[in-house]
């Protein structure tokens, strides 16, 4: 069963990976990754590596928790999953 939801997650991903713009929003239900880092955020909490010494020093290279959301446009429904302390961002 794990491995049926991951295989329809990442299918659903492929299936969204194209640009859209606001002529060509989707009809179908599609992914939404929201941020990009991993579950602790990036820079890393007390963390003295130059990787994140960069953004300590510079906010504009910081990088959002990633949540995932399915977003069905027929129904105007959409779901958030794994909802992190960076989503009213």
């Amino acid at each position: 069963m794990k491995k049926r939801a991951v295989f329809l997650m990442f299918t659903i991903l492929i299936s969204c990976t194209k640009n859209l713009d606001s002529e060509s929003l989707p009809t179908q239900p599609y992914l939404l990754v929201l941020g990009v880092a991993q579950d602790a955020g990036y820079p890393q909490i007390a963390c003295q590596k130059d990787c994140c010494k960069r953004v300590y020093q510079n906010s504009e290279n910081k990088r959002l928790v990633s949540s995932i959301a399915i977003i069905d446009p027929i129904s105007n429904q959409s779901w958030l999953f794994d909802a992190t302390p960076d989503f009213t961002q």
